[in-house]
């Protein structure tokens, strides 16, 4: 009767530690679950930063060629103006030298 006893106690305390490593791993499994979701998520996060991230590599491109385009339009410009402020110069120095040559025959009194 007592080895009886011992089976029954030694059964019920295998069926515990069986009901307790059940349940260790049913709460494994569901933490693998959790951690694949969230492992999911974070390829998912990625991914919209990685897109983002070439979007914005693209604008940036985009924008540089503007931005030499634009200067290169600035120093044609600037050329432009350097060459229209010489003419001007000469215009000057030209209207300046027609009007002297005009004081110089008034005041000589040449008469045609």
């Amino acid at each position: 009767k007592q080895e009886i006893q011992n089976y029954a106690f030694a059964k019920n305390s295998l069926t515990e530690k069986n009901s307790k490593l059940s349940d260790d791993l049913n709460q494994a499994l569901y933490e693998i679950k959790q951690l694949q979701l969230s492992d999911a998520n974070s390829k998912k996060e990625l991914n919209a930063i990685s897109t983002e991230n070439e979007e914005l590599k693209r604008e940036n491109k985009e924008l540089t060629t503007v931005k030499y385009k634009q200067e290169k339009s600035i120093t044609e410009l600037e050329v432009k103006l350097g060459a229209a402020q010489e003419q001007l110069i000469n215009k000057e120095s030209i209207t300046g030298n027609h009007a002297n040559l005009i004081d110089n025959l008034k005041s000589s009194k040449i008469e045609l």
